[in-house]
């Protein structure tokens, strides 16, 4: 599956000119926002729907981001969707948890603004069945309550892409309710579950 961010664009940050007597006033210097990190980690191959997968459903989300003066994602839209709902879902849901930005200023004083891109979420039907080798992780916390919470998928090196809720493994759904472990007493307890996958490809002598 790949995911191509595309068609980004900025909402039009632009200043008018002030008229001062005897002369035209400069207008406030205008430093342009920029996202914090890479676009591209904000939507991963962890977040794509288990029923999407199912249904083989693919498709590109647009969305844009509306971000504050701190630079903190307070909405995102949909503005183009990709004909599966689960898809339109888990893209905004992973945005909002992910993305962040580095708020642009005008005259030094920070200021909001809007992210436009889309996310192109698709199935390679033309790929191998043989997995490519390699090894990752899947971990979460089963909460005292038995409910599950904290979900993350690690990558090879390392990278921690948290998986929102409804997405991703079924141990990660949302609303998933687990049995919890015990303590000595018979008290209910949180544990933090980490799950290691590895895969191994060898040739057939």
């Amino acid at each position: 599956m790949t995911f191509a961010p595309r068609n980004l664009a900025w909402l039009g940050l632009t200043a008018g000119c002030a008229m001062a007597a005897p002369a035209v006033a400069r207008a406030p210097a205008i430093v342009p926002a920029h996202p914090l990190g890479n676009p591209g980690d904000w939507v991963t191959p962890y977040d794509y729907p288990a029923r999407a997968l199912r249904n083989g459903e693919n498709g590109t989300v647009g969305f844009a981001l509306s971000y504050d003066a701190q630079g903190k994602v307070t909405a995102c839209e949909v503005t183009a969707s990709s004909g599966s709902a689960d898809l339109d879902e888990v893209t905004c849901q992973s945005l909002m948890a992910r993305a962040g930005f580095k708020p642009g200023t005008k005259g030094g004083k920070p200021e909001a603004g809007v992210y436009r891109s889309s996310v192109r979420w698709q199935i390679p039907e033309d790929a191998d069945d043989v997995p490519v080798p390699g090894s990752m992780s899947l971990s979460y916390t089963i909460n005292a309550d038995g409910h599950v919470s904290d979900c993350v998928g690690i990558d090879e090196k390392g990278v921690q892409n948290p998986i929102p809720a409804g997405s991703g493994p079924p141990a990660c759904a949302s609303g998933a309710l687990l049995k919890p472990a015990k303590d000595a007493s018979g008290k209910p307890v949180s544990k933090r579950v980490t799950l290691i996958f590895t895969t191994k490809v060898d040739d057939v002598p």
